[in-house]
């Protein structure tokens, strides 16, 4: 009895380390010594009476801005006034009530599970993007701007995760490029925008950006985007071909359940019939009861 009492022990000890290591790696990215947390209240200080949106008054968002230059309050003030005016000029404050429902079906993404470390995880099929329909439609623009609408809701989702009580600063992004046999000039440009937007708008958002089953021809697309980005938006940016390269990875950073299959998950997948004994009641996941017949289907 002692020796079990004794691994019961050890075996608590361990999860509780294993606990605290993992909430000191969450919070490392919101830890400040003395010098730095000056330079954010001097920051906040020239800023706030500049912002109009209350939510982007928010401490963690205004840090990520000021890390971007390190620390330096100057560069930081100039960049996040650059940002503000940016949100300015393209109607941010609104675009969350902006009706992209015509757009859901040839544009799809996910936002509605989380990685490891309960960070939001942003899901986009990017090879369904019909970005060749959309530019020969005239609507080119407009997806630009569905996905300047996505960025702005995944912004909001770490807020929310926030205000419940949740430890993170930054969401996971995996885009998944299969069925992109090639890269036409519609998709470059989504691409020079996806990137342009991200570096300046959204810095240090990321955790990690995950492009998978990516066609031969990104590769120097991937090349050329790299100049524009910072070493710290390089740093997470990484790109993998089949699913023997992204698979390991990605599902050492998310959990099986919080992915679908074509993500090597199991999220959707219909579980499992157990046996059921005919003329017997049982009851569903909804709470509802049934009894299975001879052959099959509910009575």
């Amino acid at each position: 009895m002692d020796k079990m009492l004794q691994t019961v022990f050890v075996l608590f000890c361990l999860a509780t380390v294993a606990m605290a290591t993992t909430k000191l790696r969450m919070e490392d990215h919101t830890r400040l010594n003395g010098e730095q947390r000056a330079a954010l209240d001097e920051l906040m200080k020239r800023v706030l009476p500049k912002i109009k949106e209350d939510w982007v008054k928010d401490e963690l968002y205004i840090l990520k801005f000021l890390r971007a230059k390190n620390f330096n309050v100057d560069d930081a003030e100039l960049y996040f006034l650059g940002h503000l005016s940016w949100r300015e000029d393209n109607k941010m404050r609104s675009i969350l009530t902006e009706d992209f429902s015509d757009m859901k079906k040839d544009f799809p993404y996910k936002l509605d599970g989380h990685d490891k470390q309960g960070r939001p995880l942003l899901i986009m099929d990017f090879g369904q993007w019909d970005l060749d329909g959309a530019a020969a439609r005239g609507k080119i623009d407009r997806v630009l701007r569905y996905y300047d609408r996505i960025l702005e809701e995944v912004e909001h989702k770490v807020l929310t995760e926030q205000r419940r009580g949740k430890n993170i600063t930054q969401f996971m992004w995996v885009m998944n490029q299969e069925e992109k046999a090639s890269v036409s000039f519609a998709s470059a440009r989504c691409y020079y925008h996806a990137a342009d937007v991200y570096e300046k708008q959204h810095p240090g958002a990321g955790s990690k950006v995950m492009f998978i089953n990516s066609p031969s021809l990104f590769t120097p697309v991937m090349s050329a985007l790299r100049p524009m980005l910072s070493e710290q938006t390089n740093d997470i940016f990484d790109n993998y071909a089949d699913e023997t390269e992204w698979k390991p990875v990605l599902l050492d950073l998310v959990d099986p359940s919080q992915l679908p299959p074509s993500y090597g998950g199991t999220k959707g997948k219909p579980k499992k019939k157990a046996n059921l004994l005919v003329g017997t009641f049982h009851r569903d996941e909804n709470g509802k009861w049934w009894w299975p017949s001879l052959f099959g289907g509910r009575n």
